[in-house]
């Protein structure tokens, strides 16, 4: 079996505010030393949370992804 890790790069969502790259890079190398085999995140631009109606911003997925592979 393999198992994977799904990224929290939401602005705001499960976490305080928008992940910095530096963090992005901290927790992708963190799911590699710990042995994930694979990341993944979200391929979304906005997201609406139930209950509100502003909708919040995301990282560009296929970017993100590439900047994480490097």
């Amino acid at each position: 079996m393999k198992v994977g890790l799904m990224m929290p790069q939401g602005d705001g969502m499960r976490g305080p505010g928008t992940r910095r790259w530096s963090d992005m890079a901290a927790m992708t190398r963190l799911a590699e030393d710990t042995g994930f085999d694979s990341v993944w995140v979200v391929d979304h631009w906005l997201y609406l949370l139930e209950g509100e109606e502003t909708a919040r911003g995301y990282w560009e997925a296929w970017t993100l992804l590439t900047a994480m592979a490097a």
